[in-house]
């Protein structure tokens, strides 16, 4: 099917410009016939019509004469270290064209996806050394209860944060179960990561929602600009991670987050081999409530975290919402893909 010619326009200015296309055309003595593109963006500057393309690009030593049609090696590191895919065909009248078009966005963004994707045992590292930060080598890991930390102040005033991935329960049940972890592991490095560098407490991940405690481990900031500050982190990230999964059409998910203040218990539940923290209170029931109230992109905060943002309430408007049947302020922030980013690094 022959292409209107308005979009063959289109697709070659966008292979030229983002591509960085460079062409040349090879004669049947192997001579350099004709020569097109930014060759330099490939290392390559001393080549011209006239002169025999095996000598200029030794990348095709052994690849010419052409024993077919055409030739596609993609992700080919050439001799000057930069990557492209390298195409090569001919046509009847024995003329070959070679045609180089660069992967250096695509390993770029193959770069920031790995980096957002640890091994699990990374995240448990940095989890038992937090926990063995708060308590030491006291705790008895052969019984297996609920243990109050009596010693460090049973009731505990600290801030709760639920952040909840809409629209990948959905995505879950079309999908295999390969599929799901990985994507949902690849989420879930970019919200974990804002909170551990926030002082913030892993207390459980459930499915594609993640609950966080703020307040518990050592800190010298306020736990509640730390929770949000670490939220828009996470918000940052997220981004970040959405905009490169757009670019190849992928599918992309937001959050939603509920983020609320109160007086807790907290206590140990300890197994054979690993120690799980419980938290336990109404703080914990209203940031979980909050979460699900909240839109996509959408922070809903309680009246007494919002007191203590000060000059971080600007970010926050006035709700009003229903909860278990009574009406309750709260304070809600719209989250924008342009927002200033000035709150990300403020104590």
């Amino acid at each position: 099917m022959a292409l209107p010619q308005t979009v063959v326009n289109y697709i070659s200015q966008l292979v030229e410009q983002e591509r960085s296309l460079a062409y040349l055309r090879i004669d049947d003595q192997g001579i350099i016939s004709l020569l097109g593109g930014d060759w330099s963006i490939y290392g390559i500057t001393e080549i011209e019509v006239g002169e025999l393309a095996e000598d200029k690009l030794p990348f095709l030593s052994g690849l010419l004469p052409l024993s077919e049609e055409k030739i596609i090696l993609p992700q080919l590191k050439l001799d000057t270290d930069v990557s492209a895919d390298l195409h090569i065909f001919s046509f009847a009248n024995k003329e070959t064209w070679v045609i180089l078009l660069s992967v250096a966005e695509q390993e770029r963004n193959q770069q920031i996806i790995q980096q957002k994707i640890n091994d699990l045992s990374l995240l448990r590292d940095k989890q038992a050394r937090m926990l063995g930060m708060m308590l030491g080598s006291e705790a008895d890991s052969s019984i297996q209860e609920l243990k109050i930390f009596n010693q460090l102040d049973p009731q505990r005033e600290v801030v709760i944060l639920f952040i909840d991935l809409r629209g990948f329960t959905s995505y879950s049940k079309i999908s295999s179960p390969e599929e799901t972890f990985s994507l949902l592991n690849i989420y879930l490095r970019a919200i974990i990561d804002p909170i551990i560098d926030e002082a913030g407490l892993l207390d459980k991940i459930i499915g594609d929602g993640v609950m966080a405690i703020f307040g518990i481990l050592p800190s010298t900031g306020i736990p509640q600009k730390m929770a949000l500050r670490a939220v828009l982190r996470a918000i940052n990230a997220v981004d970040e991670l959405n905009n490169l999964r757009q670019s190849d059409n992928l599918l992309i998910f937001d959050f939603a987050v509920g983020i609320a203040s109160g007086t807790i218990s907290l206590g140990l539940l300890n197994g054979r081999e690993q120690k799980f923290l419980g938290a336990l209170g109404d703080g914990v029931k209203l940031a979980a409530q909050l979460e699900k109230q909240a839109q996509a992109r959408e922070i809903l905060i309680d009246e007494t975290t919002f007191h203590k943002l000060a000059e971080m309430q600007e970010l926050f408007s006035l709700q009003t919402l229903t909860i278990d049947n009574q009406s309750i302020t709260a304070f809600s922030y719209l989250s924008s893909l342009y927002e200033d980013k000035r709150w990300l690094w403020q104590g």
